[in-house]
């Protein structure tokens, strides 16, 4: 059996009301000494479950064109159609790579409706690779002494995070299809450059960008995303765990942490609910303000599975 084969045999959807029995992220209560008392009994449930035979380094879901796409760091990719009622196999590719004499990893990987956008793991100056959606590299963007860790791309914004300069900064497209190869000039949206404030890793949404301190203090900082206004920090509701990542709803603020996920209330920053997934490996958001999707590894050391939770 191929592997595009495979995959598709491992896709299980649920029903609204069934969780499947074999299920690694379990809602949790809020009896945990390490959470504030949560402010709503648990609603969220699985809305489906995926078994993945490569270890999902990267998982990104594009809204407009509803790909969901799943990459190793080497660069094997599943594209997966994703709608309201279905999750399908579309393609499966090696992402070309013209510097046949280097290994190739994945930094980082963003997708807008017609392109996705990676940065390779490099000592050196970064590049931005832009490839269709089949695979096909369409040109490179070489950012001479910078050290990108983490992209992402929304509403036309090409973010970037630069570690050397402690760095924020983003290409505003005119649209999401970047075949163009001259971008527009790169603007800075915030520095952190001679502060004690090290940025590791950021969200966005509609409003605000989130942005996270690589110390184990677990501070968030909140600025406007059209005028870097700084509106507030936020700290992290358990104290005895350093975040992974975060991600933004328009509502919520979700943490990944190495034994649980857990969601906030963006306004309010109240505990909302917990899902445990004491093996995840990435989160990211999903078709709605109300979805978020863990990956996860298992005791088998070749089967991954990542699943889909709304709120």
């Amino acid at each position: 059996m191929n592997q595009q084969s495979i995959l598709l045999n491992n896709i299980i959807l649920t029903e609204p009301s069934v969780m499947p029995i074999h299920l690694l992220g379990e809602l949790i209560s809020s009896d945990t000494s390490l959470l504030n008392p949560l402010q709503k009994s648990s609603t969220s449930r699985l809305l489906w479950s995926l078994t993945y035979s490569f270890h999902p380094s990267h998982i990104v879901f594009e809204s407009e064109s509803s790909k969901l796409f799943i990459c190793t760091e080497h660069g094997y990719v599943s594209v997966y159609s994703y709608t309201t009622l279905n999750l399908s196999l579309m393609n499966t590719f090696y992402l070309q790579y013209n510097e046949k004499s280097q290994p190739v990893i994945i930094k980082s990987l963003a997708a807008s409706k017609f392109s996705l956008i990676v940065i390779f793991n490099s000592s050196v100056d970064s590049t931005l690779h832009f490839y269709s959606h089949n695979g096909l590299l369409l040109h490179s963007l070489i950012l001479f002494n910078e050290y990108i860790s983490q992209i992402r791309f929304d509403h036309n914004y090409l973010w970037c995070l630069e570690l050397i300069s402690s760095t924020l900064f983003y290409f505003l497209l005119q649209s999401d299809n970047i075949v163009n190869k001259n971008l527009p000039e790169k603007t800075q949206f915030i520095s952190f450059k001679q502060q004690s404030f090290n940025p590791y890793r950021f969200a966005s949404n509609q409003i605000v960008v989130a942005i996270m301190d690589r110390a184990s203090t677990g501070i968030i900082l909140l600025f406007d995303r059209y005028n870097a206004s700084y509106l507030k920090q936020i700290t992290s509701p358990l104290t005895d765990f350093q975040p992974c990542d975060i991600e933004l709803t328009n509502q919520m603020l979700i943490y990944r942490f190495p034994h649980i996920i857990l969601l906030t209330q963006l306004d309010n920053e109240q505990s909302i609910e917990q899902i445990y997934a004491k093996r995840n490996l990435n989160i990211t958001k999903g078709k709605s303000d109300t979805e978020v999707l863990v990956s996860m590894s298992t005791d088998d050391k070749n089967t991954f599975i990542i699943q889909c939770y709304v709120k």
